[in-house]
């Protein structure tokens, strides 16, 4: 129990890192090229 609540916040913060970076990742390729991303939608 004692580990989980340490690891908690840690966790939802780098999930939070993680999307950031994604989110980043995907609109560059989105605005490089949309066509793909049409393609894979």
């Amino acid at each position: 129990m004692r580990n989980e609540r340490a690891e908690g916040p840690i966790f939802s913060l780098s999930l939070d890192i993680l999307y950031s970076l994604f989110s980043r990742f995907v609109f560059q390729k989105i605005e490089l090229n949309p066509w793909t991303f049409e393609k894979t939608k």
